[in-house]
């Protein structure tokens, strides 16, 4: 984060410390809510500032309700369990910040409530049950940066000081295809240059050994495509139903696009 950045983030930080305690007097409000939001300062400072305000307010509990977008599911994953670690990496109380997962929609979704006393709760989604994969589904994608003594590594802006491409977490994925027998994982990729297509390809091979030796997938049931040569080097991890036809290379899906 730069200089800039974080001073606005303190600012907003003192505000809300000297404000919260004359506003949203009700006993349940909606304080924030964001859709695709991924950039790294803006997720974390969503979660910050729900626990700043709780701060403010003894004997108040927080709720996090989110939803993946369904035409991209796998990648809700990531934002939903870092928001859950990040709680506790500031040491807050995680009694007091309860997470819940809605049904799927259109887009990942996040609404952040404040039960003031600690007991009105916001109406709160049913038990979430994982959709069964009838047709080719994207599970999620990201930008291959290098290969460093042969592992991929993904994740666009991780040099930088804004990531938002959060990379691929393939545990994920294996658990998403070896929770049904009938799935089938399809990797495809696409090279930016033409000259970054044998990188692209070694980076395929290499995520499906991964795939298969670290992550308990059968190696029969990982297919790998090469897309050609399109805007970036990226790849796409797609759970494909037997007797489903080929997923092709969905383009404009890196959350940076």
């Amino acid at each position: 984060m730069t200089h800039s950045r974080f001073s606005a983030f303190v600012v907003l930080l003192l505000a809300l410390a000297v404000n919260v305690a004359g506003q949203n007097t009700s006993n349940l409000f909606l304080s924030d809510q964001t859709e695709n939001s991924f950039c790294t300062e803006d997720v974390r400072l969503r979660i910050d500032t729900l626990l700043v305000e709780l701060q403010q307010r003894p004997g108040s509990v927080g709720y996090v309700i989110a939803s993946a977008d369904r035409s991209i599911p796998g990648r809700f994953l990531k934002y939903f369990t870092n928001f859950q670690l990040h709680v506790g990496f500031r040491r807050f109380d995680t009694g007091r910040v309860k997470f819940y997962r809605a049904p799927d929609g259109d887009s990942m979704r996040f609404d952040y409530w404040i039960s003031v006393d600690g007991v009105t709760t916001p109406e709160l989604p049913p038990h979430y049950r994982s959709a069964k994969i009838v047709e080719p589904t994207l599970f999620d994608s990201s930008e291959i940066i290098k290969i460093t003594k042969g592992v991929v590594e993904f994740g666009y802006g991780f040099e930088t000081a804004e990531p938002c491409d959060w990379g691929l977490r393939l545990n994920d994925f294996a658990m998403a295809v070896n929770a049904d027998p009938n799935l089938q994982a399809y990797l495809v990729a696409s090279a930016g240059k033409r000259n970054r297509v044998g990188f692209v390809r070694r980076a395929l091979q290499i995520t499906s050994r991964t795939l298969s030796r670290e992550h308990g997938i059968t190696a029969s049931r990982i297919k790998t495509s090469f897309a050609g040569v399109l805007q970036d080097d990226e790849m796409q991890l797609w759970l494909v139903p037997k007797g489903s036809p080929a997923p092709t290379f969905r383009p404009a899906t890196s959350p940076y696009k």
